[in-house]
């Protein structure tokens, strides 16, 4: 049969048992193939068994094992699991046999499983929980401690030589006072292990509350290409000197997250010779000018798409500008900048000049400065905005939440950045006759701006005739996103969406009642 033939090619057979998993009832049906066809049976489980969710499937294959719902000290339901008796060869059989096809599992639980079964498990076996396994992604949300023993001891049972993404992490808590001392031993002998037991890990991501380790291991992951520290808090001390020699040395490495770099922690101990062949993605989560710029002058590759710091510390106007000017290298390649700061910058040694500079970025599509309350800025008239327009032809994103600008820049950004999906700035000046604009012929609609963030109107709402502005900003974008609008004009703005969404839902009805009735009428004729 022409079928058979077909589901004889096992690339074929694959994508088709793939395109099955994704429904219920797909699933349903390659259990049937697999129990009731001997030839299709092997590739059938692998694809069923290929992804895991959770590891209750494979514990209940356990004949020695039973689970036991108790309660916690706070009410919650915890899955406890006893053994009846001891492990032997046999015992093992099930678990194996289904175990040995999962690649892939993403476990995010709260707590709700006593994790210590996982280690218990361990100790009856010579080989890994799951042998074959190349992506884990596992996420315990619910620790009474942090990134300790406990959480090292419930993740080494699936470690394994064929892992290409490490994905890991508890729930982020603060410190407490009773939290610490910490032990660091454990996480520490952990983090240093894991390039041994994962020689072959491509993707490397911590998250969650863990206490001040070194973090050196990094740089032994031969083959590491992402290096993911997001979510890691509370914030780790900054790296040092051997640590980010070890990264630059890393061939494949294209993205970087998370990362805090001082100068005083690296500079006695790193070298300052290129590295980072192939980074195409940093973001520092917090950094000091001086080790910003250490940082992007060890940069070697070409291709440096984005560029994010998310907390940049005070520190001499030049050396930020210096950072900047490191950046134009990239100028022909850079699609995204983000630079944030909790602390105050001068907007006219540092945030103007930054903005300028950004200018010289023809491929930009994400700019975001937000550098604090340094000083006020001025009002960027529409000239100013056309300019930024110009210079910013892809733009889809521009997050300026200290910069002011007129209402009359908006149709500049309607017109010039066809693709601007995100404007956030810190003031709206309502300036020129807006009765005569909303009169006017329109400038044309922008269809794409999804978010329009003002934090401020000047004149305040009230002073002003918000109906008018509100008809105004409806009339360029129309379609804004307000889930839950803040503040007078924005509100007006939503109801006239709203009024016109129902007005077009009333005319689609309309027309085809009018349809229905036309219809009707013929076939009584």
């Amino acid at each position: 049969m022409a079928q058979e033939r077909v589901l004889a090619v096992s690339e074929l057979f694959l994508q088709i048992c793939g395109h099955l998993m994704s429904t219920q009832k797909g699933k349903q049906a390659l259990a049937r193939l697999a129990r009731c066809c001997r030839r299709f049976m092997d590739p059938t489980l692998d694809v069923l068994w290929s992804r895991l969710e959770d590891m209750r499937p494979l514990l209940d294959l356990i004949p020695a094992l039973r689970v036991v719902i108790r309660s916690n000290e706070y009410g919650e339901e915890i899955d406890n699991y006893l053994f009846l008796g001891s492990l032997d060869e046999e015992e093992w059989y099930r678990f194996d046999f289904y175990g040995k096809r999962v690649r892939s599992l993403s476990y995010h639980h709260e707590g709700r499983v006593d994790c210590r079964i996982y280690s218990q498990l361990a100790e009856y076996r010579l080989t890994p929980m799951l042998p074959n396994l190349q992506h884990l992604h596992w996420q315990h949300d619910i620790v009474v401690d942090i990134l300790d023993a406990a959480f090292v001891a419930e993740i080494t049972p699936f470690l394994t030589p064929s892992l290409k993404t490490v994905s890991i992490g508890t729930s982020f808590e603060e410190f407490a006072d009773w939290a610490l001392p910490v032990d660091t031993h454990p996480l520490q002998l952990f983090l240093d292990m894991l390039p041994r037991r994962c020689p072959l890990t491509q993707t490397l991501s911590l998250s969650g509350t863990m206490p001040d380790v070194g973090l050196t291991s990094f740089g032994k992951y031969k083959h590491l290409q992402v290096l993911d520290l997001d979510g890691v808090r509370p914030e780790m001390t900054s790296i040092d000197g051997d640590t980010l020699d070890g990264l630059a040395d890393l061939m494949f490495l294209h993205t970087i997250s998370g990362l805090r770099i001082v100068e005083e922690e690296v500079v006695e101990d790193a070298s300052t010779k290129p590295g980072f062949p192939s980074l195409h993605h940093l973001s520092l989560a917090y950094a000091d000018p001086a080790g910003t710029l250490l940082m992007l002058n060890r940069i070697s590759s070409k291709e440096l798409y984005s560029f994010e710091v998310d907390n940049i510390a005070a520190g001499n106007p030049k050396t930020i500008l210096a950072c900047i000017t490191r950046l134009q290298d990239f100028c022909d390649v850079l699609q995204e900048v983000s630079i944030r700061s909790e602390f105050a910058h001068s907007v006219a040694r540092v945030g103007l000049p930054c903005i300028e500079a950004f200018l010289k970025f023809p491929r930009l599509q994400t700019v975001v400065l937000a550098l604090g309350e340094g000083g006020e800025w001025p009002t960027f008239t529409a000239e100013y905005a056309e300019k930024m327009a110009c210079a910013w032809p892809h733009l889809r994103k521009l997050t300026l939440p200290n910069c002011n600008f007129s209402i009359l820049s908006l149709p500049t950004f309607a017109s010039r950045c066809p693709s601007l999906v995100s404007l956030e700035m810190d003031t709206m000046f309502i300036n020129g006759d807006i009765n005569a604009l909303n009169a006017a012929p329109p400038v044309g609609s922008h269809h794409r701006l999804r978010d329009l963030e003002v934090a401020f109107f000047s004149p305040n709402e009230e002073a002003s005739d918000h109906v008018s502005v509100a008809v105004f900003l409806d009339r360029l974008f129309p379609c804004l996103h307000y889930g839950y609008a803040l503040g007078t004009i924005m509100k007006t703005v939503k109801l006239l969406q709203e009024s016109r969404r129902l007005a077009t839902t009333a005319q689609k009805l309309l027309k085809g009642t009018s349809v229905a009735s036309e219809m009707a009428s013929k076939l009584v004729e």
